[in-house]
């Protein structure tokens, strides 16, 4: 069961840090400084959000 979770831990990491790439909708082209600066923005808070969900997960699971 344990395998399942982190595989789906995982998953679900990576789901995040492509979706919040594409989560913005906008009619300017993607090399526009104004929607590569949304992009950064978005990628800046999941990966900022990544090390608690991991350290959640192992504080969850009791994995050392």
């Amino acid at each position: 069961m344990l395998c399942w979770a982190t595989l789906l831990a995982c998953l679900s990491l990576a789901c995040a840090y492509v979706g919040s790439l594409y989560v913005w909708n906008s009619h300017l082209p993607r090399d526009h400084p104004a929607v590569i600066m949304r992009r950064f923005n978005s990628i800046l808070i999941v990966s900022g959000l990544s090390p608690p969900f991991v350290w959640l997960w192992k504080e969850l699971t009791g994995i050392k």
